[in-house]
């Protein structure tokens, strides 16, 4: 029997929070000549930016979220995501433009 729906959001979300909280402070770690001096208070905070940035880019649908990542994460550009997906270059403009305003208004409306 699966655990309610309530209890399984809140498992994923704890989940999520310890990775994106792991992956911040490895970074932080790997990367000892970055000029970010933070107090404990300021990394709480960035971190959590990070969770509700995380959590608006899985709000998503599948393509404008796959074009998202591709493009700001792996770096590749409108034209290969286009390539890739088998889509137009104009139609990966679009979906990137539709998810920046899709997570911004999540942003907004979960603050």
């Amino acid at each position: 029997m699966e655990p309610p729906l309530t209890a399984r959001c809140i498992a994923i979300d704890k989940a999520r929070r310890e990775i994106i909280e792991k992956k911040y402070l490895e970074f932080l770690k790997d990367n000892p000549n970055t000029t970010i001096q933070e107090s404990p208070e300021q990394t709480l905070i960035v971190i959590e930016l990070l969770q509700r940035i995380t959590l608006a880019i899985s709000d998503l649908p599948d393509r404008p979220r796959l074009c998202l990542l591709l493009y700001y994460i792996e770096g590749l550009k409108q034209a290969d995501i286009a390539k890739q997906l088998n889509l137009t270059t104009r139609t990966v403009q679009h979906d990137l433009a539709k998810a920046m305003v899709h997570c911004h208004q999540w942003i907004q409306k979960n603050t």
